[in-house]
């Protein structure tokens, strides 16, 4: 799809980004999140996707539900239907893995 295509299909923090491989920058600090504990893990850097097209500021970060998020990927234990559990532990799992790689990419299919 083309960017217009998307942005005219777009419903905020409802429409899911396009499916692709992405580069993640670990440097970003979100002027929302840097405060949280458990942010503090990483200095208050999240991950960011680069390059989505049609979106801007796409992270990973701790949330529960799908009201936790405007658009950004939620990491967790999925026990139930729209319901994520252990986001803060899982989320500092994967920054102690992403912390010891080079270059990072996400693909979403």
């Amino acid at each position: 799809m083309t960017v217009a295509e998307i942005s005219a299909a777009k419903i905020h923090g409802n429409t899911a980004i396009p499916a692709g491989t992405y580069t993640i920058d670990l440097n970003t600090v979100s002027p929302r999140f840097k405060d949280r504990s458990w942010a503090q893990c990483c200095q208050g850097k999240l991950p960011r996707l680069n390059n989505v097209k049609g979106f801007t500021g796409v992270l990973i970060h701790v949330g529960n539900a799908p009201k936790d998020t405007s658009g950004c990927i939620l990491v967790g234990d999925n026990n139930a239907k729209d319901s994520l559990v252990n986001s803060v532990s899982v989320f500092q799992k994967l920054m102690r893995i992403l912390a010891l790689a080079s270059d990072v990419t996400l693909t979403i299919g």
